[in-house]
């Protein structure tokens, strides 16, 4: 099952939640939200959330061209550069419901003395880490990434883990590692 999300839909799935509605995508609620001008801010404010956190990298989202081939062609024949032509380009994004998930659960900041789930994983690799002098982001992602893949081929099942995913999973150690390291 395809469970990919609008920005639109994701930020409306946050205003529901954080309201405890029952039937979240239900058309009544979308109108009872929009007409509640201090729903309809915290639904703008948590798109913008969202659409910066895709744009930062820290969600993980599938991205689509809007536009049409044929405006590319008519900007090439005016030969506009192509570097320009991509900042012209309007794309939408589409987040799958576990990273939204992984994005609303996530602290705002590291604890140093509690480790739960997710977090306590991230501080069992910080500790196979050491003390860090061998350790660099760009060779964790490596690492991770070829470990996958032998996984993958030596399973022979797909762990449907890919590169925007991982470099999410080593920021987040990056992150805990210089948190737990730093005082």
């Amino acid at each position: 099952m395809l469970n990919l999300l609008s920005i639109d839909d994701a930020a409306y799935f946050i205003c529901c939640w954080q309201i405890k509605k029952k039937s979240s995508f239900a058309p009544e609620s979308r109108q009872e939200i929009a007409n509640d001008e201090e729903m309809n801010n915290k639904f703008l404010f948590f798109r913008t959330i969202i659409t910066n956190a895709v744009l930062a990298g820290e969600i993980p989202a599938l991205k689509k061209a809007k536009g049409r081939a044929a405006d590319k062609k008519i900007l090439k024949k005016l030969e506009i550069p192509a570097d320009f032509i991509e900042e012209l380009a309007q794309y939408e994004y589409w987040i799958t419901w576990e990273d939204l998930q992984v994005f609303m659960e996530r602290p705002s900041y590291i604890e140093k003395e509690y480790s739960h789930g997710r977090d306590a994983l991230v501080r069992v690799i910080c500790a196979l880490i050491g003390d860090g002098s061998d350790y660099m982001e760009s060779n964790l992602i490596e690492y991770l990434s070829q470990k996958t893949e032998t996984s993958e081929i030596q399973s022979g099942t797909r762990l449907s883990l890919g590169d925007n995913t991982i470099k999410s999973v080593c920021r987040e150690i990056a992150d805990t590692f210089n948190a737990i390291t730093s005082k």
